[in-house]
């Protein structure tokens, strides 16, 4: 896994119902190019099955990009 910098907490907006969304700076910085939008795997977008109900028969879709939470990191001031 390789990442491309650390988010602050303003990288997530707290929704009502449901999972923290991407702020809009971090959706903005993925759409900006395929290659942050999407996982790679040896320079190729990662693909893998995921059923789901408009995806029944499992086919491979690409996996998207995620924040991933450092433990014990602080964000520099």
């Amino acid at each position: 896994m390789v990442t491309v910098g650390s988010f602050g907490p303003e990288a997530l907006v707290p929704q009502e119902n449901g999972p923290p969304a991407y702020s809009a700076k971090v959706v903005a910085l993925q759409n900006s190019d395929e290659l942050l939008k999407y996982n790679l795997l040896n320079g190729s977008i990662y693909r893998a099955n995921s059923p789901s109900k408009d995806n029944p028969r499992g086919e491979k879709v690409r996996v998207a990009s995620q924040l991933v939470h450092i433990p014990g990191r602080e964000p520099l001031p």
